[in-house]
């Protein structure tokens, strides 16, 4: 039998190499000031320290966003002929911003089903302490299905939810890409459809001589009618 190391090495079992993942946790404050910083002072550039700061606002805890950041940002200040002050740490974030939103946070939009889709268009419309009742309502599904829909964006890491059941979306689709990706109106009826509501029951209502009484039950159903 192959020792684990040995499969994982060999470059044609590709099935064991996908399965083979790891989580990487967001970055604290302390990581992205040191991964911009150093970054920039080992390239021979350098950065003002309210520059610093702002890029590191807009890395949010992206390992992603932080060579985003950091590379727009030095791009736009010309470095290392020019330090990168709070100017080029501005234009570097709303560039940071445009190449997540394109690359990272549509795409895993439209990897949600209709339904997902419109719990995100709910939450935000719900704003700051949208609930799962708050879900239920504004897309028409019933408690436990939208109960159901935000239990898995939370899993999959589009919300999150705080101990008093409270529902705020995460970086990775943020709010503006919801706004700009499934424009809402103020009567909200576009998603209220999004999730089918169960069919109606249509009754028997068949005539039963005997009980002088119509049929109760549902039409299709086995064995006789029934009047109660």
């Amino acid at each position: 039998m192959r020792r684990t190391g040995e499969l994982m090495a060999d470059r044609k079992v590709t099935f064991f190499h996908r399965c083979d993942q790891h989580d990487m946790p967001p970055l604290g404050r302390i990581d992205a000031v040191e991964g911009l910083r150093r970054t920039i002072l080992e390239a021979g550039g350098s950065i003002d320290d309210d520059a610093l700061q702002r890029a590191v606002d807009a890395v949010d805890g992206s390992p992603y966003r932080l060579q985003v950041v950091g590379h727009a940002a030095w791009q736009i200040a010309g470095a290392p002929d020019s330090s990168v002050d709070l100017s080029a740490a501005e234009l570097a974030t709303a560039a940071a911003d445009e190449i997540v939103d394109r690359n990272v946070s549509v795409p895993a939009l439209y990897d949600l089903s209709d339904a997902e889709q419109a719990a995100l268009r709910a939450i935000v419309d719900a704003g700051p302490g949208a609930t799962v009742s708050a879900v239920s309502a504004r897309t028409g599904a019933t408690h436990r299905q939208a109960g159901r829909i935000v239990r898995r964006l939370r899993l999959s890491g589009y919300v999150a939810q705080s101990e008093s059941g409270a529902i705020s979306l995460t970086g990775l689709v943020p709010e503006r890409v919801v706004d700009d990706q499934m424009p809402s109106d103020d009567s909200d009826t576009q998603w209220h459809h999004a999730i089918p509501a169960p069919p109606q029951a249509t009754m028997c209502r068949k005539w039963m001589p005997r009980a002088q009484a119509r049929c109760i039950l549902t039409e299709g159903h086995a064995g006789g009618c029934r009047s109660r």
